[in-house]
């Protein structure tokens, strides 16, 4: 009897004890798994602190937001005469928004706009999962604010990258966009909803052929209107228009390839009803409103403005933005500069009303015979104008004969020829050269002129008025004989020719040879 007493009582000091071991091991897990959060969340953390601490990372700044990125360029009196950047816009303020603009973007960018503080952790876990699903990186998730901050101040971060390695790595691209989240966080605590829908649609990219940027440019080259004047149907078109400017350009029917079947003005038509249906379904609009808009024709709002230019101070311009180029090392497309030239309007009006046949004292004999020229100043050795040709049409045939390597021919003569011989040799335009036949060059033939006649003894200023080729080359001879040949080396080299060319210099160089 004592015996079963003993083992009586031992049976339920062993079932606690199992039961405490049993706990001890759920809460050694709990406990781990405790460890485990804690220190990824703590090194989540410290991950985040040091990328938005990044000292080469992106910072906020209103003047990052607001500060156009365009170069400028002036003429020799100083005033403007081109603006040009990777972003050509037209900033318009909030009050100058038309109402429908505004809840059209809205809509389909970001409906909650105004609820959330730049970022959206709902629509941006939906659209993770979206993306998951389908294998591919349609959804976004951004909101308008992290849009804003890619606009301003993500691209151009990516740029900077691209520029040293070459490319933006995955690692770089989540980096970039932790960046980006912080900021819009910020951007929503320093300005206002308004100031922040402003930016963003001030900088969206509207994807034309002309470089259109922002709300207003857009309203312009889409419709010929002012962004106050946009209608229901036009606010809807931009507002989705945005999500692939390309791809919904209705204006790209007319300049498609043959070979490219897509429909552009029915792909606008279809993404400007999707908006318009999204903008009923938040409330924005009534059915009546939207039935009307959905069923206007969207070519009939269309008023393309040609944003092409016949500027005639445009092929000066574009030489010198090749030249800044050459120089600075930079691109003034990307770097944002102010470029003051040599550029003397006036005279640059006149060059292009020479080539465009608007000079009654000049006739061309054929619609074949092109010219190209420039003008410079004597004094200062500027560059005042250029003539680039008859059929030089910016953008589309940008070949400038004012730059085009040709053989000078007997332009040559007086700048070598005739002109040094007055301070050389004494002569003067009356001095009397023989035009001979004879072999000037040691070619074993004689030189020829271009009318195979020889007329003998005749005045410099004669020879010059007939293009003779003779007499130019026997005053070459004469002066490379008092001079020496390395003499005519540093003076074409002064002229500007490239070292290739002044370094074999020779006589035959004075008729264009």
């Amino acid at each position: 009897m004592p015996e079963k007493e003993t083992s009586g009582s031992q049976r339920p000091a062993a079932a606690k004890s199992a039961r405490r071991r049993k706990l001890d091991i759920w809460n050694k897990i709990a406990v781990a798994i405790l460890t485990c959060f804690l220190v990824g969340c703590i090194s989540v953390f410290f991950i985040l602190v040091n990328v938005i601490n990044d000292p080469d990372g992106m910072r906020f700044s209103q003047e990052g937001l607001s500060t156009l990125s365009n170069s400028r360029m002036f003429d020799a009196d100083g005033n403007l005469i081109y603006e040009f950047g990777n972003e050509i816009r037209e900033d318009v303020t909030y009050d100058q928004i038309p109402q429908s603009v505004v809840d059209a973007f809205l809509s389909i960018e970001d409906s909650r706009f105004y609820d959330h503080h730049g970022f959206d952790l709902p629509r941006f876990l939906a659209a993770a999962l979206s993306n998951l699903r389908s294998g591919t990186l349609g959804q976004g998730g951004s909101t308008l604010t992290m849009q804003m901050i890619d606009n301003a101040f993500t691209k151009i971060q990516e740029d900077k990258i691209k520029a040293e390695e070459g490319s933006v790595s995955k690692l770089e691209s989540i980096k970039l966009k932790i960046q980006e989240i912080y900021l819009a966080l910020i951007a929503e605590q320093s300005i206002s909803k308004e100031d922040i829908f402003d930016y963003y649609v001030n900088r969206i990219w509207f994807g034309s052929s002309y470089n259109t940027r922002g709300i207003q440019k857009a309203a312009e080259y889409y419709f010929n209107k002012d962004v106050s004047q946009l209608n229901l149907g036009e606010a809807a078109f931009l507002a989705g228009a945005v999500n692939s400017p390309a791809s919904y350009n209705p204006i790209n029917n007319k300049y498609a390839a043959a070979e490219d079947a897509t429909d552009y003005l029915q792909s606008a038509t279809n993404r400007r009803n999707v908006t318009l249906k999204l903008m009923l379904d938040h409330g924005y609009i009534t059915e009546e409103e939207y039935e009307l808009a959905k069923n206007s024709r969207l070519e009939f709002a269309l008023l393309e403005t040609d944003m092409s230019t016949n500027d005639p101070n445009m092929p000066f311009i574009q030489q010198a933005i090749e030249e800044v180029q050459t120089l600075a090392g930079q691109d003034p497309f990307v770097i944002p500069m102010d470029i003051y030239t040599s550029l003397n309007q006036g005279a640059q009006k006149q060059c292009d009303d020479i080539l465009r046949g608007r000079v009654d004292s000049v006739q061309y004999p054929n619609d074949a015979f092109d010219v190209g020229f420039s003008i410079i100043d004597n004094a200062t050795g500027e560059i005042l104008c250029v003539g680039p040709g008859r059929r030089y049409i910016q953008g589309q045939t940008d070949r400038d004969n004012s730059l085009d390597r040709k053989q000078p021919g007997s332009s040559m003569k007086p700048l070598l020829a005739y002109a040094p011989t007055f301070d050389l040799l004494g002569w003067s335009t009356v001095h009397t050269v023989n035009d001979k036949a004879d072999d000037y060059f040691t070619t074993g033939q004689n030189l020829q002129n271009s009318d195979r006649r020889y007329q003998g003894l005749m005045s410099l200023q004669d020879a010059l008025g007939v293009s003779k080729n003779t007499t130019a080359a026997a005053a070459m001879n004469d002066l490379i004989a008092a001079t020496g040949l390395e003499y005519w080396q540093d003076y074409c080299r002064k002229l500007g020719y490239d070292q290739d060319v002044w370094e074999q210099f020779v006589a035959q160089y004075a008729i264009g040879g």
